[in-house]
């Protein structure tokens, strides 16, 4: 958590009406905080339970460091005024955006909650705002953007109090818009208590990061805590793409925009033309439609662009200029990045590297490959064997050329994670095996011909490689970047021109 600052003081009841008063009416307080090492005279202290700690019992220590109250789930044993609520986390979230004075408030805010794509929509959503003119904060699961400054996020995304300092950031740069990229560790752990969103962007696969099918309710209950903290006046977008959020829809309450690309929707695309290098959808929104031409590909891609339009046409974002903010987005940070280098093939850089997001992946580029498809992949340490084989049999299934190497392998035996890879194969000895991953980038390279499409997949962003001997510097894209341009550069690739005299 971020130190405290001197703000002016709040009552309590102001911020949590329900709670109950021990040993006073009410509680004035101007910071607060969840560890009792950091309280100071005035402070509140606010007791959570997590998995490692029971905050309740650290509630004497904060008050040896001067706390002059205690906010609890349960009347503890000791002699400052305290207030009752059913759930510190919740409570901990309002109090922290109250402190920073409620910032969402101040601006337009877009909350988007779900599973895969969730950072494209983010991605997608800002190149929108900002053709319209607006002037975008945005936190998304790769960096955060206050109006003046980049930062990388914290360690610990799930703390209320650092999103409210960040939102509060933002609003005193003169930002008018906000894009908050949820988690599913935040609506379960009230992260997001005290945010007030003018749109939810429901993109689906919540169900599936939270629990499993078997518990389809959990899924309902973080959708709905979502739900509660727009404002008045709010609405929500949902992805029915996918099929548990369809089925969900009859359930929320709020003005709902639907947004699909196989399912009717009241924002849906038709798919125009697909390359390797681009791809061409109209977007229609009722009567209206109008092209749009992005170098993002795959059907989940058109679905995400979908989630950040109909979210847009909630904004009061007319449809051309929604689709020039799509088409100003020329990649997403670790899906399928394309690489030029005047090359007579397609090389694509990608980030996945479990079953799922490698058949993603392979399926998108193989749909749009004249030639073959030349994956390079490895796996994770520390991974069961089961997973290894699967993503095996992905890369068999889906590959016309499996090239096998290290990923990051750690103080594993690299030989040992190819061996559980090739059990997922059902012919092995078709596959290529080079642990050394800069050779096997190299090879892949090499046996491309005209319309094949190589993918590296894995380690698009991880900007190291965990070997043996500790992490070396690694990007896949660099590598594959100078072996294509010293081919440019070789003699042999140079033009033979013949001069003829006479």
């Amino acid at each position: 958590m971020l130190p405290t600052t001197a703000r002016a003081a709040l009552q309590l009841r102001d911020v949590l009406p329900h709670a109950r008063f021990v040993r006073a009416t009410d509680i004035q307080f101007s910071s607060c905080d969840i560890d009792p090492r950091r309280c100071r005279p005035g402070s509140l202290f606010v007791a959570i339970t997590t998995d490692d700690n029971d905050g309740h019992e650290d509630a004497w220590e904060a008050v040896h460091h001067g706390a002059s109250a205690v906010l609890a789930e349960r009347l503890l044993p000791v002699s400052t005024p305290q207030a009752i609520v059913r759930d510190t986390r919740a409570a901990y979230g309002r109090l922290a955006h109250a402190l920073a004075g409620n910032p969402s408030h101040d601006l337009q805010t877009f909350a988007i909650a779900g599973g895969p794509g969730k950072t494209a929509v983010a991605i997608l959503l800002e190149a929108i705002l900002f053709a319209a003119g607006g002037t975008v904060a945005w936190r998304n699961s790769l960096a955060s953007f206050d109006g003046e400054e980049v930062s990388d996020l914290p360690s610990n995304q799930s703390n209320a109090w650092e999103l409210a300092e960040w939102l509060a950031r933002s609003a005193a740069h003169r930002c008018n818009q906000a894009i908050v990229e949820v988690s599913t560790e935040q609506l379960a752990t009230h992260g997001l208590a005290g945010l007030q969103a003018d749109v939810a962007i429901l993109h689906g696969g919540l169900q599936a990061n939270v629990v499993s099918a078997r518990q389809p309710a959990a899924a309902r209950r973080l959708t709905t805590r979502l739900i509660n903290q727009l404002k008045s006046r709010a609405a929500v977008v949902a992805n029915v793409d996918d099929a548990a959020l369809f089925e969900l829809l009859g359930q929320i309450k709020s003005p709902t925009l639907t947004a699909g690309l196989r399912n009717p929707a009241d924002v849906m695309a038709t798919i125009l033309e697909r390359h390797t290098s681009e791809q061409t959808f109209l977007l229609q929104a009722g009567p209206e439609s109008v092209p749009v031409r992005t170098p993002l590909l795959g059907d989940h891609q058109v679905s995400n662009c979908l989630s950040a339009a109909a979210a847009a046409i909630l904004a009061g974002i007319d449809l051309p200029t929604i689709a020039r903010g799509i088409e100003r987005v020329a990649w997403i940070p670790g899906q399928l990045e394309r690489l030029e280098c005047g090359q007579p093939f397609s090389v694509f850089v990608d980030g996945g590297d479990t079953p799922d997001t490698v058949e993603l992946a392979l399926r998108t580029v193989r749909r749009v490959t004249a030639g073959r498809v030349i994956a390079l992949c490895g796996a994770k340490s520390n991974l069961p064997s089961e997973h290894r084989a699967r993503l095996g049999h992905t890369l068999e299934r889906f590959a016309h050329v499996q090239i096998l190497t290290n990923d990051n392998p750690g103080e594993e035996a690299p030989l040992e994670i190819i061996h559980d890879l090739l059990d997922g194969f059902l012919k092995p000895e078709r596959a290529l095996v080079r642990p050394d991953r800069a050779g096997a980038v190299a090879w892949a390279l090499s046996q491309a011909r005209p319309g094949d499409s190589v993918v590296l997949c894995g380690k698009a962003m991880d900007g190291i490689q965990q070997l043996e001997d500790g992490d070396h510097p690694w990007d896949d894209g660099e590598q594959a970047r100078q072996w294509l341009y010293r081919q440019q550069a070789a003699p042999s690739a140079r033009p033979k021109l013949r001069v003829f005299t006479g």
